[in-house]
C-alpha cells in the first residue's frame, strides 16, 4: 500500500497529525486500507459488483481523498467523482501529491470533478475560526487547482468530465455533487 508522503513543517520538523483550521487531520492511508481491505469484500460478498464500475464519491474533504486516492493508488477505484474537493487543505498537500503523479497512472479512469461558483463572503468566518478570514486562507485557489488537476489527467489519458455549479456554494454542493453523481453513475 501506498502511504502519503511525510509532511514537514518549515523546521524540518514532521508532522504526524496535521492540524487545520483547528481540527486534526491525516490518516487517508488508513482509511483507505479500511475501504480496501474491509469494505469492498463485504460490498462483494452482498452484491454483484463490477469492478469496472467502482466509484468512490467524495465532496469536500470527502472529494480531498477522491483525489488524493487516484494520486496514491489510481486502481483501487474504475471511477472517481469528487465534489468541491478541498485542495487548499494543509497549504496545498494536495497539488504536492498531484505535482509528483505520474498522470498516465489515470489513464483510462473516469473522473468527474465537481466545483462550486460562488465564493465565501470575505467577512464571514470560518467554521473553527474565531475571525473572519478569506475563504483560502492558505493562498490555494482551490477552483483553479482542480481545474489543472482536471487537464493534467485528460492530458495523461484519463476520460475527464469538470462541471461548474456558479450559482451553489461550497455546502450547497454536498447535495448537487451527490445528485450528480448518481446521475453519472447511471449514465456510464
Amino acid at each position: 500500500m501506498t502511504t502519503h508522503p511525510p509532511v514537514y513543517d518549515d523546521n524540518g520538523t514532521l508532522i504526524t497529525q496535521p492540524m487545520v483550521r483547528g481540527r486534526l487531520g491525516g490518516g487517508a492511508d488508513i482509511f483507505l486500507h479500511f475501504i480496501i481491505s474491509q469494505i469492498k469484500p463485504l460490498v462483494r460478498e452482498r452484491a454483484a459488483i463490477n469492478p469496472d464500475r467502482e466509484y468512490l464519491w467524495g465532496h469536500s474533504y470527502g472529494g480531498l481523498f477522491t483525489l488524493y486516492t487516484l494520486f496514491t493508488q489510481p486502481d483501487a477505484f474504475s471511477r472517481y467523482i469528487a465534489g468541491d474537493p478541498s485542495a487548499w487543505w494543509h497549504d496545498g498537500a494536495l497539488m504536492r501529491d498531484w505535482r509528483g503523479f505520474n498522470k498516465t497512472r489515470a489513464a483510462g479512469k473516469r473522473v468527474a470533478i465537481l466545483v462550486s461558483g460562488r465564493s465565501r463572503a470575505a467577512t464571514r468566518a470560518l467554521p473553527s475560526d474565531p475571525a473572519p478570514v478569506p475563504a483560502n486562507s492558505a493562498g490555494i485557489d482551490s477552483r483553479a487547482a482542480v481545474k489543472e488537476i482536471a487537464e493534467g489527467l485528460r492530458q495523461g489519458g484519463a476520460l475527464v468530465t469538470y462541471e461548474a455549479f456558479p450559482q451553489y456554494g461550497h455546502g450547497d454542493m454536498i447535495h448537487v455533487s451527490l445528485e450528480r453523481a448518481l446521475q453519472i453513475a447511471v449514465e456510464r
